[in-house]
């Protein structure tokens, strides 16, 4: 569908041409321009599929591993507590994560100031080797910096060298 956005300066313009009849002009030369409108040039939006931040096509096929489900990954490296992490998405457009760091949960019956979990969220995407990790939002900056990217190794998902996700069991 195409749409058109007139400006104020290019309505008046119209209209005056509109209301002209012809009428001779001081200028006979028939090569002149026309007249052009003041005001922003409005550039139509292309109908044609935009390219996913992957390089893949246009509708964001994953060739080769997804990670979509949930994962976890045990303690390890500086990082004393599990982390999880599910990924959704497919198509393209709806790939996000969100994850849990269990920094220091609260143990169950306690009062606690804080729940002792922070959870964040994002957007992902498929690269060469892994996932690449976009966080939109956590609820803390506790715990260890989480990662931009995870790697594919043997079927699991790795953070950093060693740190491996498997996937998670079934509640």
């Amino acid at each position: 569908m195409l749409r058109l956005t007139l400006t104020a300066s290019a309505v008046t313009l119209l209209l005056a041409c509109a209301g002209s009849k012809n009428e001779p002009s001081d200028n006979n030369d028939a090569t002149q321009d026309p007249p052009v409108a003041d005001g922003p040039v409005v550039d139509e939006p292309a109908d044609e599929p935009t390219e996913d931040p992957d390089g893949k096509d246009e509708h964001g096929a994953i060739e080769g591993p997804t990670p979509v489900g949930d994962w976890v990954s045990a303690p390890c490296g500086e990082r004393t507590y599990e982390r999880r992490i599910s990924f959704f998405g497919e198509p393209a457009d709806r790939r996000t994560f969100e994850g849990q760091d269990l920094v220091s949960p609260c143990p169950e019956g306690a009062q606690c100031a804080w729940s002792g979990i922070v959870a964040f969220n994002g957007r992902w995407w498929p690269t060469d080797t892994g996932v690449g990790l976009d966080e939109l939002k956590a609820d803390s900056d506790q715990g260890i910096a989480r990662p931009n990217s995870l790697t594919w190794a043997d079927g699991k998902l790795v953070e950093g060298d060693d740190c491996a996700y498997q996937v998670a069991a079934a509640p």
